[in-house]
């Protein structure tokens, strides 16, 4: 004789990490220029997103939802960089770059 059985088996979802990619930002100097991370960001869960940034050394960062401003410092022009991370509340992701080029431009003389 044969028995028949059933066996379930439950596969519990896993939170993973939001992935993110290098974004680059091209402004003039004495110019803040904006950047959307969620352009960025993505996470397989489908979980809101939250952003945050290690300090550029050439000018400021202000995070409001996903809209990212760089400001340049005044006068400043050149290349720099800086990382960003987004986190879905409970995993963050890797650190990735931020490449910012600010372009020189005439300064009027009075």
């Amino acid at each position: 004789d044969s028995n028949i059985s059933t066996v379930s088996i439950t596969v519990n979802a896993q939170n993973d990490a939001p992935t993110v990619s290098t974004g680059t930002i091209s402004t003039n100097e004495n110019t803040a220029a904006t950047l959307d991370l969620s352009t960025l960001a993505t996470d397989v869960d489908g979980d809101d997103l939250t952003f945050n940034n290690t300090p550029p050394a050439n000018g400021s960062v202000t995070i409001d939802g996903s809209i990212l401003t760089y400001i340049p410092k005044a006068n400043w022009n050149g290349t720099e960089s800086f990382m960003y991370t987004a986190s879905d509340g409970t995993v963050t992701s890797g650190q990735t770059q931020i490449v910012v080029t600010v372009a020189a431009v005439n300064d009027a003389h009075p």
